[in-house]
């Protein structure tokens, strides 16, 4: 809205998050590992995004995240194809080093149940990342009841 003046941004608890991850797992394990990204404060659109080859292990594993396309910028083509690094768990770390195995590098890192990538990522306009919108949605009003 143009002209709102109260900032909607919510942030949630650690242990908010934690139950909303849980859920999500309990829901379908693709799912539960998608949320578990968004987790790191990326946006679906970032996360979508991520690569095998973004993975990076070791003693402190981080996601080489797609920048945000948000905002006006005048390099955003640009922008959008740069890397940030952002830590993640040793236990995320693991998770996403099994269903990123025998995979090649340029492979998207997070597909849902069915196979298929999450959100709009093949530029097609398909409606994939809808079922995770659902979820979230759902999942954070049960949460925060």
């Amino acid at each position: 809205m143009l002209d709102a003046t109260v900032a909607r941004d919510v942030i949630l608890d650690d242990r908010t998050v934690s139950r909303f991850v849980a859920a999500s797992y309990g829901h379908d394990a693709a799912l539960g590992l998608y949320v578990d990204v968004l987790g790191t404060g990326s946006r679906p659109s970032q996360v979508s995004r991520l690569l095998i080859e973004d993975l990076h292990g070791g003693a402190m594993p981080r996601l080489s995240m797609p920048r945000s396309g948000k905002g006006r910028s005048a390099n955003r083509a640009t922008r959008v194809n740069e890397r940030i690094g952002v830590p993640i768990t040793l236990a995320l770390a693991e998770k996403l080093k099994r269903v990123a195995k025998g995979r090649p590098a340029d492979a998207p890192l997070l597909l849902q149940g069915n196979g298929k990538t999450w959100g709009d990522a093949d530029g097609k306009g398909s409606s994939d990342g809808a079922t995770a919108e659902i979820a979230c949605s759902y999942f954070a009003v049960e949460l925060l009841r």
